[in-house]
């Protein structure tokens, strides 16, 4: 399988699972629960697998592809890897799990006027 594929199989698997369970298992709690974790750990195993053979920081930041073509109309659906900004969001929610009564960011409007 291509490594080029990762990105879209760890963005759309929620959402396959989520039909998944909506169309034919919304009655079965185990059978539902079983496709929403296994949609969740095989994103995680993927994302493992991506970050192994493309390095944290991969070459190709940016993907599309065609989402629609009409005539002279072409529409795209694309996916940007925003590492800094991924790290900053782990940062706040380690920040928060660390101290669950602190403010993540804390503005001083004190000396502000």
């Amino acid at each position: 399988m291509k490594h080029e594929l990762f990105p879209w199989l760890i963005l759309f698997l929620p959402l396959l699972s989520v039909a998944v369970i909506a169309l034919f298992t919304l009655h079965s709690k185990v059978l539902s629960s079983l496709i929403s974790i296994g949609a969740v750990v095989t994103g995680f195993v993927l994302t493992c697998l991506f970050i192994a053979a493309n390095g944290f920081h991969p070459e190709v930041t940016e993907t599309s592809i065609s989402w629609l073509s009409i005539g002279g109309l072409n529409v795209d659906f694309g996916l940007k890897l925003d590492l800094p900004r991924t790290r900053l969001s782990i940062d706040l929610v380690e920040q928060e799990i660390g101290d669950p009564g602190a403010d993540p960011i804390r503005w001083d409007m004190d000396g502000a006027e």
